[in-house]
């Protein structure tokens, strides 16, 4: 299942979606194919993608394969290659630049390297999308003097003002033995497949 939190790049705050491993060699009842399937759903809710590929062994057929799918859904899409402690700046260069999403950023989590540069290509994205969002701002504040604006307006509020107590909510734990239904239950009062379920025991993870 993909996993959400908060996530923080020096002052830059945001949610982090954490998705399973992409795999393209699947069946229709496979759990690989679920598993793409809840890659897909981070997509779409994503403001911006980091597709991360292998520094160390390079590049191979999966990575080509996602990098055509994520050009085609058209989404905002920064590369990243992870485990360049050791990086050959000259092979690098060449090989990664023809997965087509410009010069791929080169850090090595593990050490903690090149953040400064994948800082810099964030920061502009996320003042894009804050920008966007104070321009929706201030059309509605134009917008007051009509009543239904009003309205929608005070619903906007309120559903803000619903995040900012989210700890304060009323919690439910679902709770059963393996395979019972806990997962499909949930995704059908979510109204959504946010859980991947499916007849294997244990493949619900922390969502």
């Amino acid at each position: 299942d993909r996993k959400e939190a908060r996530g923080k790049l020096g002052p830059l705050e945001f949610i982090a979606i954490d998705t399973a491993g992409l795999e393209h060699h699947i069946t229709d009842a496979s759990l690989e194919k679920r598993m793409v399937e809840q890659t897909q759903f981070a997509v779409d809710d994503a403001d911006l993608c980091l597709f991360v590929v292998d520094g160390k062994l390079g590049l191979n057929n999966d990575d080509f394969y996602f990098a055509d799918w994520l050009r085609k859904i058209k989404k905002t899409t920064i590369l990243i290659a992870n485990k360049c402690e050791n990086l050959n700046e000259e092979i690098f260069g060449k090989e990664y630049y023809r997965l087509g999403f410009g010069k791929p950023i080169a850090i090595s989590a593990e050490h903690k390297l090149g953040f400064i540069d994948l800082y810099d290509k964030i920061a502009p994205e996320i003042a894009k999308y804050e920008e966007i969002f104070a321009e929706l701002h201030e059309e509605n504040s134009l917008s007051l003097n009509d009543e239904n604006a009003v309205e929608e307006f005070l619903e906007i509020d309120d559903l803000e003002n619903d995040e900012e107590d989210e700890e304060h909510q009323f919690q439910i734990a679902v709770i059963g033995k393996p395979n019972a239904g806990k997962s499909s239950f949930l995704n059908k009062i979510l109204g959504n497949e946010r859980f991947i379920t499916g007849a294997e025991a244990g493949i619900t993870r922390d969502a």
